[in-house]
């Protein structure tokens, strides 16, 4: 679950608190789960948001599509300057639609989030894992510069 913190961004006249990295990571691991792209089983209101979202006819051909793309954990979290970037294994049973041979050992997607957290999106293009691999949650730089 994502803190009082973040919750309480929409206050007004009260500065709003940069993000940890416990903070994004947990963030991240929340959106990928109501986007769909873990193993959890759909949540009825996300499907309603995003059938609204989307207003498209191919959404469930989306979803499926999505579904257990990611594993639901990140791996870790890297600050940038406007930010957090989290990263993603995709899922041991995923199989992307390519006839290539693909590194799932050393590639895996993001989730980037702005340094308020108001801000974030899945970025649809691989990432290379090794960075955020020797980078725990537990490091000792908790907020961007």
């Amino acid at each position: 679950m994502l803190t009082a913190s973040i919750i309480s961004f929409g206050l007004i006249g009260q500065a709003k608190p940069k993000l940890t990295m416990e903070q994004a990571k947990e963030g991240a691991e929340l959106f990928v789960k109501k986007q769909g792209y873990t193993n959890f089983p759909l949540i009825q209101d996300t499907l309603k948001i995003i059938r609204e979202f989307f207003d498209s006819p191919n959404i469930i051909e989306i979803l499926k599509f999505r579904h257990n793309m990611l594993e639901a954990s990140a791996i870790g979290a890297k600050a940038y300057k406007n930010g957090w970037i989290v990263a993603f294994r995709y899922s041991k049973t995923y199989k992307p639609n390519m006839k290539m041979k693909f590194d799932f050992k050393r590639y895996g997607r993001a989730v980037t989030l702005d340094i308020f957290g108001d801000k974030i999106q899945i970025e649809h293009k691989d990432i290379m894992l090794e960075p955020f691999q020797t980078i725990s949650c537990s490091e000792k730089r908790l907020h961007p510069k």
